[in-house]
């Protein structure tokens, strides 16, 4: 048996208390241990496989070995879900360790107690190998029915964030793994389409967690994958990313104009999200140009964009176009990989040079002046010449 070694560092920004959502949710961070107050349940009588909370690092570390028996590491059951309706989940997971001289197979996501006997319903993320490296694929179980999507590579010891969903209208289930800094390189889509059945619903599902494959023939001692799982969700928290862009206003003469900046969210989320905006100067000074703001946008679930709007002070002074910025800061439940924009602040006071014409009597002798008056039709804050 494979001596499990795993550690992940937790995603920080949905590090939240551990705990399950009213109704067929789950949101589990493992902030305490699942399965001291029911949340979660273990299986693995008769089998290799094991499941150990991680108390230091607040994640879940298992070894799922090739066994006869079923092994088992679910949510406690909800409301039954079926494939009539749109479904999500996602979790971070590390494989450690990978033991393929028995080709072993990990699945993640929603299912039943059943499905590891071979007569249950289940949306999985499977885990793995292919030519000695692990790899993930989509997978749907319809009872004895199964369809499976491409596998995708992955490394040993690296860490990645699953985003799984299944779409009710045309029954495909796609899992995408996502990984490098905060999660936001795509790295690999597997799809696969639930088929088989129609009535009474395609699947039935009621519980989110993971199993070993179970139902082998004999129960091997080799073969087995170690992992780390943590931030196991149902809706699914895909990477979300906060941006703002560049606008351009015109000044006004008198009073203030609005210019307003529109702040994204990537993708709407099942949680709030919050960012901090606050204006700086450039080459526009603020209580001249433009009055100094700043404000914590909420981002309520589903909420896809906020505004954050300053007012510009407008004059009859004619001067070049001036810039200010606004910078975003202390990102919750989202990223930010772009935290600045600029507005550009445009002069509506054109300055025209014009000079008058003159007439004058030519002088029987000597010299009179002609007097040419050149004038600008707006104050300049720059000299002009």
């Amino acid at each position: 048996m494979i001596r499990f070694l795993a550690f992940l560092g937790c995603l920080a920004v949905l590090a939240a208390t551990a705990a399950r959502a009213a109704g067929p949710g789950v949101a589990e961070t493992f902030a305490t241990d699942p399965l001291s107050d029911g949340r979660f349940v273990r299986q693995t009588a008769e089998t290799e496989s094991t499941f150990d909370y991680d108390a230091a690092n607040g994640c879940l570390n298992a070894v799922l070995d090739v066994d006869r028996d079923a092994a088992w590491y679910l949510s406690a059951p909800f409301p039954v879900l079926s494939g009539d309706a749109d479904l999500s989940f996602s979790f971070n997971f590390r494989i450690t360790t990978l033991d393929d001289q028995a080709l072993p197979a990990v699945f993640v996501g929603l299912g039943s107690t059943q499905h590891v006997n071979l007569g249950g319903d289940a949306l999985s993320v499977i885990l793995s190998t292919t030519n000695g490296q692990p790899a993930f694929s989509a997978g749907v179980d319809q009872g004895s029915k199964t369809s499976g999507g491409q596998a995708v590579l992955l490394s040993l010891m690296t860490d990645y964030l699953a985003v799984c969903r299944y779409v009710a209208s045309n029954r495909q289930f796609s899992v995408q793994t996502y990984g490098g800094s905060n999660y936001l390189t795509l790295l690999g889509t597997s799809t696969a389409w639930a088929t088989n059945r129609a009535a009474p619903a395609p699947f039935q599902v009621d519980r989110l967690g993971l199993q070993n494959g179970g139902g082998q023939l004999y129960d091997q001692t080799n073969g087995s994958i170690s992992l780390t799982l943590d931030n196991l969700f149902m809706p699914a928290r895909p990477p979300a990313i906060f941006s703002v862009a560049d606008i351009s206003v015109d000044e006004g003469d008198a009073g203030a104009t609005q210019a307003a900046f529109t702040v994204t969210l990537s993708t709407p989320l099942a949680q709030t999200a919050r960012v901090d905006v606050a204006t700086g100067d450039l080459t526009a000074a603020a209580g001249r140009d433009y009055l100094a703001a700043n404000a914590s946008l909420v981002f309520p679930p589903g909420t896809t964009s906020q505004t954050l709007s300053v007012d510009i002070l407008g004059d009859r002074v004619a001067e070049p176009a001036e810039f200010f910025r606004v910078t975003l800061a202390n990102p919750v439940n989202a990223y930010l990989v772009e935290s600045e924009a600029r507005c550009l602040i445009r002069d509506n006071d054109p300055c025209v040079i014009t000079v008058s014409g003159v007439e004058v009597e030519e002088p029987l002798a000597g010299a009179t002046n002609a007097v040419f008056v050149v004038t600008l039709s707006a104050t300049n804050e720059q000299p002009v010449w």
